[in-house]
């Protein structure tokens, strides 16, 4: 009995020495290129921000990244695609190295380098000088998760931010006498290269921003009209300087239906003309503030087609008007089909400057017919 017992211990012992020894063998052989994915090597120098000190990292400072194969390093030119699963070689090679990082470091895409280059401008394309751009980033480097830092634009309008690492930045832009539109701030993503706002850094082409400067603002009538238009039936005209709809005026509007319906709908369209010498040019700029010297057109038409998979049984437009005595204005308009189609609703607001400047900037405590 104690024989046996023995040779057991014996053989116990044997196997723990032999499991031992593949440990051991296991832990100093090499990696392979093939299974191993490696993070590229070229490393940020530290920097000082608000944040901290900034770690090294292993991302590469430009949009061209390298990826280890298992045919060695190679390059993958990252760009903005959408398209999953993917369809190019390119789309492939961009989702290989995003693979590759993910197995390397979950938190890699918080590392990444950012760099932004931006530029403000006001309605008039000037640069907006000593701007304020507040900027937020997402990042696991350094003692504050999403830091925030503060700078100012230059003489040109530019600003720019170099040496952080995160995921993305936020901007957003600030100036007393100025109003923030629609495109004084954004976001921009620096590691998912399949969403909308992944952002490529070139210094050369900065990202624009736009603050609306206030100007002094002179007497204003302000008027909202409204009424309705028959397809097919008179016009209806619009005065700009009394904002009333009369018999003789400034603007008319008519719809006419199309040969097409369905169960959306008809297909409808929208004219608009200039009278009396009036006319009209229309604007994307979110405040039509200062009418332009030239540019107006005296008719407009736009057919809408209901097999259209973007359409909608309204028509918006916005313009600026100079009348036929030289008068300026801005007007926001829209027309709106009945679910039947036998009329449209037709409202508006207009901002009428009667000295025949072309300011329209409007201030309620200048507002003529308050």
């Amino acid at each position: 009995m104690n024989k046996r017992v023995i040779s057991f211990a014996i053989l116990a012992v044997c196997l723990l020495l032999l499991g031992w020894w593949f440990v051991q063998t296991a832990q100093h052989e090499p990696p392979t290129n093939a299974t191993q994915p490696v993070t590229p090597s070229k490393t940020i120098t530290p920097v000082i921000s608000n944040a901290g000190t900034v770690a090294q990292s292993t991302v590469v400072t430009s949009k061209i990244v390298q990826m280890q194969t298992s045919h060695g390093q190679q390059s993958v030119r990252l760009f903005k695609s959408t398209n999953y699963p993917p369809q190019t070689a390119e789309e492939k090679a961009m989702w290989e190295w995003w693979d590759a990082m993910e197995k390397a470091d979950e938190s890699w895409q918080w590392k990444m380098p950012i760099e932004f280059y931006g530029k403000v401008i006001d309605q008039f394309g000037q640069p907006v000088v000593n701007a304020k751009v507040i900027l937020n980033w997402t990042t696991v480097i350094g003692p504050i998760p999403d830091p925030q830092k503060s700078i100012f634009t230059g003489p040109d309008g530019r600003f720019e931010i170099t040496g952080i690492q995160g995921k993305g930045i936020s901007v957003d832009i600030l100036k007393e006498g100025y109003d923030s539109t629609k495109n004084s701030q954004g976001d921009f993503e620096y590691a998912a290269f399949y969403q909308d706002d992944f952002h490529i850094p070139d210094p050369n082409n900065p990202v624009v921003f736009r603050l609306h400067k206030t100007m002094e603002a002179e007497p204003l009538y302000e008027f909202s009209p409204h009424g309705y238009i028959t397809p097919g039936g008179s016009p209806l005209i619009l005065n700009i300087e009394s904002g009333k709809i009369v018999a003789q005026g400034d603007l008319a509007f008519s719809v006419a239906l199309g040969p097409e319906t369905n169960r959306y709908g008809s297909d409808f369209i929208v004219t608009m003309r200039g009278l009396n010498g009036a006319g009209f040019a229309f604007s994307d700029e979110e405040f039509l503030s200062h009418a332009p010297g030239s540019g107006y057109r005296d008719i407009f038409t736009v057919t809408h087609k209901v097999n259209d998979p973007n359409y909608r049984p309204e028509q918006i437009l916005r313009f600026y008007v100079r009348t036929g005595n030289g008068k300026y204005a801005s007007v926001g308009a829209r027309i709106i089909m009945w679910g039947d189609f036998s009329k449209a609703d037709f409202e508006a607001g207009v901002y009428f400057n009667p000295s025949g400047s072309r300011n329209l900037e409007f201030d309620q405590n200048k507002w003529i017919n308050r």
